[in-house]
């Protein structure tokens, strides 16, 4: 397995996530940080029209904070997996995720990232977080749970 030892900046953390969110500009903190392939980086809860696939203005940030990381560490090669709740039929969460996490990619392409570096995959409702799958009463906070847009260490070229 290929490892890199990085510098992080601290938007990747859960901690900060919130922060980035209200404040809508990313704080630069760095550490030193062993990044490996298949690692998923960060799950972050990016923001869509209700059954749309455009990125709101008010998840940018976490998407520009990607894009500076990717500009520093241009060795690593990243997927964009986006997940849905089981609330519609597979197919539709299928497409809607794959449109979702296009939409992330397609942003980050504008701001000239390479297109070699960075896949977009729609996961559906295959790997939720918690117990609520097809036929399984949840609350509304269980399903937003299972909405993620993760962000995944491919490969870490040589």
């Amino acid at each position: 397995m290929k490892t890199l030892v990085a510098t992080l900046f601290c938007f990747f953390t859960m901690q900060s996530i919130a922060q980035t969110t209200v404040a809508h500009k990313p704080t630069f903190e760095y550490t030193d940080t062993v990044f490996y392939e298949g690692q998923v980086m960060v799950k972050y809860k990016i923001l869509f029209g209700c059954h749309g696939w455009d990125v709101c203005y008010g998840s940018l940030p976490i998407l520009d904070s990607l894009i500076t990381f990717m500009k520093y560490h241009t060795k690593i090669i990243m997927e964009v997996g986006h997940h849905s709740d089981s609330r519609a039929s597979k197919q539709f969460n299928i497409d809607l995720s794959y449109k979702r996490a296009l939409s992330v990619v397609d942003y980050i392409l504008s701001q000239g990232i390479d297109p070699s570096r960075i896949t977009a995959k729609g996961y559906g409702e295959s790997m939720p977080l918690n117990k609520c799958v097809d036929g399984v009463k949840c609350t509304e906070e269980e399903h937003q749970q299972n909405r993620r847009t993760e962000f995944k260490i491919i490969s870490i070229a040589q």
